[in-house]
């Protein structure tokens, strides 16, 4: 979705497309077929989040290979933040 755009030419920015809560990703014709996925992932949050608050560990775990750098990155904010 992001792409270098020719010197010189900038593009002018995107019109804003507000939605109410009620509203599906698919109303937004701007993301395309990316709208049902959005609409599939918001789906599910309320029950991640019930999920997290019910489990027994403080954290979110992350897989191993996947989310490496998402780990990694977390390690190393964290390290910064307390020097």
């Amino acid at each position: 979705m992001l792409l270098p755009y020719p010197e010189g030419k900038r593009p002018s920015a995107a019109k804003t497309h507000w939605l109410t809560p009620e509203d599906s990703w698919t109303n937004t014709p701007e993301l395309g077929s990316l709208g049902s996925i959005l609409d599939q992932d918001s789906s599910n949050l309320r029950r991640v989040q019930r999920g997290l608050k019910a489990s027994a560990r403080s954290g979110v775990t992350l897989s191993r290979y996947q989310e490496s750098r998402i780990r990694h990155f977390h390690l190393v904010l964290e390290r910064q933040l307390r020097s």
